[in-house]
């Protein structure tokens, strides 16, 4: 009875340790200190969500957006990403999209390669346009070198020599056209088989590997067993001897592939034989006609519809810089030479001529 009672003493008071302490936190005791809670987010459906309308940024942060200076981009950038990390509408997003374009046009201006490209990929994380996404992304690339993406494909040319390559695009023809044995024999020769596994990706449609595990497992069963590819056999106990199609083949031998699967044999094929380039239908071929992105950085600010030049925050608009007073005057402009030569006076002269002769 004594160890019952004492366990529900127990109880009671990690209960009331419990409610008391959000208490204490509330009259200033140690708790924790206050959080900077987002406002939710317009229209939710959560139960007890109040909607709140969202505050105009600018005033916010307007001592922050007021500090910026022209001459610093990287904190253009810095004050853009916490602004993008806390957007919750329209207005804080274009806010922050503003700052990022900014950030590229002061760092690219000044020679900051890395602020420059950065800004452009966290641009690009601001819109929901895919095509737009890529261009910045691409953008970003040609800016530093160190946002590119890796070549996992080399070229043919640097892994072998022209005769591989050739036997390899034979060997893939033989066995597609039913003589896949012979096709097995050309796989044989040194760095035929490895060239094929390493470009093999272009078998699929989707660029996935391993698809030249099917060529191999199909080549054995190639020629056709029952007419060696003849197309034809001969009826038993025809007189004279009749022939009929071969049951097998059908009288097309080969493996059978799907429309994707004989794109992707031509795709690699035409890879091996060096085609690329040659044509556009070649082009598309072998790339499946994915656009070629060329951006332009004088692109980026009217794509988002923004001022370059407005980077100072005054007033709670963005205004161009003015000029320092302590700057000096810019020597007056040279004035033009006429266009034309003056009229001299007509000899012999005439009315006026005489008038200023008097005068």
């Amino acid at each position: 009875m004594i160890r019952r009672t004492r366990s529900w003493k127990l109880a009671l008071a990690t209960l009331a340790a419990c409610f008391a302490a959000p208490l204490f936190a509330q009259d200033g005791g140690a708790g924790r200190p206050e959080s900077l809670e987002a406002p939710p987010v317009e229209g939710s459906s959560l139960p007890g969500a109040v909607p709140r309308v969202e505050r105009e940024p600018e005033a916010v942060i307007a001592s922050r957006l007021e500090a910026l200076h022209p001459d610093r981009p990287v904190e253009y950038f810095l004050l853009a990403e916490e602004v993008a990390d806390i957007a919750i509408g329209p207005r804080s997003a274009q806010l922050a999209q503003r700052l990022y374009v900014l950030a590229f046009e002061l760092a690219l201006a000044a020679g900051d390669r890395p602020t420059a490209s950065s800004a452009v990929l966290g641009l690009g994380a601001t819109t929901r346009l895919d095509e737009r996404r890529r261009t910045l992304a691409a953008l970003a690339r040609s800016i530093d070198p160190r946002h590119a993406r890796p070549n996992w494909s080399p070229a043919i040319d640097s892994v072998s020599d022209g005769k591989t390559a050739y036997d390899a695009a034979t060997a893939l023809g033989l066995v597609r056209s039913g003589y896949g044995r012979a096709g097995m024999r050309l796989l044989r020769e040194p760095g035929v088989r490895p060239l094929l596994v390493a470009f093999d990706a272009l078998l699929s449609p989707v660029g996935a590997t391993g698809a030249f595990a099917e060529v191999e497992r199909q080549a054995p069963m190639w020629p056709c067993p029952e007419c060696a590819n003849e197309l034809v056999v001969p009826v038993p106990g025809s007189r004279p001897p009749d022939r009929r199609a071969c049951s097998t083949c059908l009288g097309a031998p080969g493996p059978r592939l799907s429309h994707e699967a004989f794109l992707g044999h031509l795709r690699l094929e035409l890879r091996l034989l060096d085609g690329i380039g040659r044509s556009w239908a070649a082009q598309v071929a072998s790339d499946r006609g994915a656009p070629l992105l060329d951006p332009e950085a004088d692109e980026v600010a009217p794509m988002f519809g923004i001022d370059p030049s407005r980077t100072i925050f005054r007033d709670g608009q963005w205004i161009r810089p003015q000029p320092s007073p302590d700057a000096e005057p810019a020597p007056p402009a040279a004035p033009e030479p006429d266009s034309e030569p003056n009229p001299q006076p007509a000899s012999g002269g005439g009315a006026s001529g005489g008038t200023s002769a008097g005068s």
